[in-house]
């Protein structure tokens, strides 16, 4: 199934992802999700990201909503994600965006490096996806290229929350680093995250890789399932769940891009005030 937005044909998804060895099964319903861009500024200056030098872009919000109108008249959205650069430089865009397309989409994510978490305390916003490179903020600091970041342990709504940890050289790079950061994060209270290896965008980022795939867990770990991408060769997750010395359980996940350039199913793009169809061309 495809459709057009503003003047942009778009595929949608007709399988879903495979766990373990199932059958390839087809989705019941059509949807996409979409990724919005409020800006490709950022306040940090992570080695490996490519917004790194980035100016800030004019986001036209009468032209997101008559993107988001029309797109909701012609398929179901599933989730919405908010990003950048750093989607919390301009708040109040943010929250209005938020606020307008809350009613057609039960899942608002925002992604963000979290300097100003506080300002993300909003009712609308379903998920924070928190960047956190490091169980140590001080080594964030450094990662990021910050002089500040805001405490996880003082923010309100940590049921909201959920962290990405990529993994670098020389920060959080072995499994005793992982555990350190999975202990962490029981403390915090905070009880999913993602580590995630380095995209090669950059010559930083192939020279401080580390291989998620030569990754041994001890018996405080627990695999409970493999997801795989409808093709081979693409994307696969293996899903874990973690006891904490304070018994509490983490679940976290690996993720494994093994074709970096394949976006994995429909998702629709909104950016520079404009359409983007990233799905795969095969």
């Amino acid at each position: 199934m495809s459709f057009v937005i503003q003047g942009v044909p778009v595929k949608t998804m007709t399988h879903h992802c495979i766990v373990g060895d199932e059958e390839l099964r087809e989705q019941k319903s059509q949807w996409t999700d979409v990724s919005v861009y409020v800006t490709n500024a950022c306040n940090a200056s992570c080695k490996f990201c490519c917004n790194k030098n980035n100016k800030s872009f004019s986001f036209d919000f009468r032209k997101f909503k008559a993107f988001i109108d029309e797109l909701v008249g012609k398929i179901e959205v599933n989730k919405i994600t908010f990003t950048g650069g750093e989607s919390s430089l301009n708040i109040t865009q943010l929250i209005k965006c938020v606020e307008y397309t809350k009613p057609f989409c039960n899942n608002i994510t925002v992604i963000t490096n979290g300097t100003d978490l506080a300002s993300l305390d909003h009712p609308f916003i379903d998920n924070i996806s928190v960047s956190r490179h490091h169980y140590d903020d001080e080594k964030n600091k450094e990662i990021f290229g910050v002089s500040h970041m805001d405490a996880l342990e003082t923010f309100s709504r940590k049921d909201r929350v959920n962290l990405s940890c990529n993994l670098i050289k020389g920060y959080v790079d072995c499994e005793e680093e992982i555990y350190k950061y999975l202990e962490y994060m029981s403390r915090v209270g905070i009880e999913s995250t993602a580590f995630v290896g380095l995209m090669p965008v950059n010559q930083y980022c192939k020279d401080n890789y580390v291989d998620l795939h030569k990754m041994k867990f001890n018996e405080r770990v627990l695999k409970y399932k493999t997801i795989r991408f409808k093709e081979p060769g693409v994307c696969r997750c293996n899903n874990y769940v973690y006891l904490a010395d304070n018994e509490a359980i983490i679940e976290f996940y690996t993720r494994h891009n093994m074709c970096p350039n394949y976006q994995k199913g429909s998702l629709v793009v909104y950016k520079f005030n404009e359409v983007f169809n990233i799905y795969p061309e095969k």
